[in-house]
């Protein structure tokens, strides 16, 4: 019976050719296997799930006991992806090679566009990132772009929530696709802000405690929110970071 998910699980990258990808295996304790469950674009939550099911179903050959759903539930404790994410930030942050690692986007394997990018410029002494949003054809058949320069932590995941309720109201009419939705947030979270923080994009001193606010819960209850208000009649430069003076 698994007494903490904390002793249960353990964290690491595993090599698939040149790229590290983020996953958990289950700690020896439990069970001596090699098998590794990886974080996807479906998020964290969804890899601990699968190493639970994994280890009651496969392993011990016990689907449906009530060990298994206390196992479920507590997987599912909005506590744990905070915990983990800021152990997956530390470890990307800390890897010699950051680059490498690299999240699994399955979904993009049908050559589903994006229509977000981050994108960064050399700048005097510094570097400026700047996230786009371009969509080709909106619904009422014009092109759609944006971009903003964010330079707060909030400012930051504000932005890419107004941009993905654009890209579900405009391309996928308002259906969420929770694939698209957890790719980006991950892919946001921690490659995307862990290179931004290493070049100072970001006013805020204590980057991963500020960071931690943002969890998935959050993040999708601003999109839902944005989605809302787009479905009400709203425009994206409503749903936008008001521009302020930022001292740093």
């Amino acid at each position: 019976m698994i007494n903490s998910i904390h002793d249960f699980l353990v964290l690491n990258c595993y090599r698939q050719g040149n790229t590290l990808t983020p996953a958990f295996r289950i700690s020896r304790t439990y069970a001596d296997s090699c098998k590794f469950f990886r974080i996807t674009e479906q998020g964290i939550h969804s890899a601990i799930l699968e190493a639970v099911d994994w280890y009651y179903i496969d392993f011990l050959n016990k689907p449906d006991s009530d060990a298994h759903k206390e196992a479920r539930a507590r997987a599912l404790d909005p506590v744990l992806e905070e915990c983990y994410a800021n152990k997956l930030a530390n470890m990307i942050s800390n890897h010699s090679n950051p680059n490498a690692i690299t999240f699994k986007p399955d979904y993009l394997h049908n050559n589903a566009p994006i229509f977000i990018k981050l994108q960064c410029r050399k700048v005097v002494r510094s570097f400026e990132y700047t996230l786009a949003l371009q969509i080709p054809k909106g619904q009422a058949g014009k092109p759609i772009k944006a971009t903003k320069i964010p330079r707060t932590i909030d400012d930051y995941f504000r932005t890419l929530a107004a941009y993905i309720a654009t890209v579900t109201h405009e391309t996928n009419d308002d259906v969420i696709n929770h694939e698209y939705i957890n790719h980006l947030y991950v892919t946001a979270k921690f490659q995307w802000f862990d290179e931004m923080a290493k070049r100072n994009a970001f006013v805020e001193k204590k980057l991963i405690t500020e960071r931690s606010a943002y969890d998935h819960q959050w993040f999708y209850q601003q999109v839902m929110n944005d989605l809302s208000a787009l479905k009400h009649g709203s425009v994206l430069s409503q749903l936008m970071p008001k521009r302020k003076r930022v001292v740093r």
